[in-house]
């Protein structure tokens, strides 16, 4: 297999300024992919919305969608336009709701569930042990801090000191996977959104300061055979940032999956020359449902969880933190 070449684009157009393309430093190609080529679309939450609204807003009014790009966009990056920002009835029904139920607070009865059944268990009770404090650093002054020492004039720290601690601040980066085919239900992928929102809700509930990152992994751009694999980041939030449990439920929904990041991929595919077929969630597969590595979690979406199933999720992420509770 050739070497993964890491491809970085930028784009001049006003339509398309929220979507930056960057290089992607972990490959996600597997060791049977023919996947030579990697592109990163990567924007905050904000944008995203900010952007699809722009968008569905213009649709509405009567703009049609060939129009909503600059250039000459091909006929399947406007159907598919057509499809994510209008009122397509097989859409509505495959994303599990309508362009308008973005912007209305999302069904929390899945988010609830969940919620009760993550409390219910002991991961929670040893978990900021198990993550650690975040260090930082502390001014240490001495006896002669402040007074001018002309011997000491060319030393870097002539009067003061500062100090490595452990602050009683414990973070953590989620990185929330979502790249479903499309025989995966939209109830299946809302019970997965469901679990990230009640994750997040508890983990931030216990003291730990939590920062979102929507990933998905697409096999192929916009095409399962395509050599150019997609990445496409959303930083939902940021540390000390907060975002109620309606806003998470919404962006971990099948409508804003099947829809926002659906429109983000054509519209990149026509930005950058690739072909706009099916396969639009063709994902990359991973070996883990849950990981923790480099101070991040890691929570694969072919962890979307059917009923009955919380349970196993529970105990890979136990695993997945090294959380001790046999004291519990």
């Amino acid at each position: 297999m050739e070497p993964i070449v890491k491809k970085a684009i930028t784009t001049p157009h006003f339509s398309y300024k929220h979507i930056k393309h960057e290089s992607y430093k972990k490959p996600v190609a597997n060791s049977k992919s023919s996947v030579k080529n990697h592109i990163t679309i990567k924007s905050t939450y904000s944008e995203a919305m900010n952007y699809f609204e722009e968008l569905h807003s213009k649709f509405k009014s009567g703009v049609r969608a060939k129009n909503l790009l600059e250039g000459n966009p091909q006929e399947k990056v406007v159907k598919e336009l057509k499809k994510s920002l209008g009122p397509d009835s097989d859409r509505a029904k495959f994303a599990g709701g309508t362009p308008e139920d973005l912007f209305k607070t999302p069904d929390m009865s899945k988010y609830n569930s969940m919620k009760k059944i993550l409390k219910n268990s002991n991961i929670f009770k040893n978990l900021r042990t198990s993550l650690g404090e975040t260090p930082r650093r502390r001014r240490t002054s001495s006896a002669y801090d402040g007074d001018y020492d002309h011997d000491k004039k060319w030393d870097l720290e002539p009067f003061n000191r500062a100090d490595r601690l452990n602050s009683n601040v414990t973070t953590l980066t989620l990185y929330a996977y979502m790249s479903f085919n499309s025989k995966t239900s939209s109830r299946t992928i809302d019970r997965y959104g469901a679990l990230i929102a009640a994750l997040v809700d508890i983990l931030e509930s216990h003291g730990i300061v939590v920062r979102i990152e929507l990933v998905k992994c697409n096999l192929g751009f916009c095409n399962a055979l395509s050599s150019t694999s997609l990445v496409d980041r959303i930083t939902i939030k940021d540390f000390g940032e907060y975002l109620p449990p309606p806003t998470l439920v919404r962006v971990f929904s099948s409508n804003f999956y099947r829809r926002v990041l659906f429109t983000r991929i054509v519209i990149a595919a026509h930005e950058t020359g690739q072909d706009a077929d099916y396969g639009l969630g063709a994902p990359t597969y991973f070996t883990k449902e849950v990981e923790f590595v480099g101070g991040g979690l890691h929570v694969y979406s072919h962890s979307a969880l059917d009923e009955g199933e919380e349970e196993k999720f529970i105990t890979e992420l136990t695993k997945a933190l090294g959380v001790n509770n046999e004291h519990d």
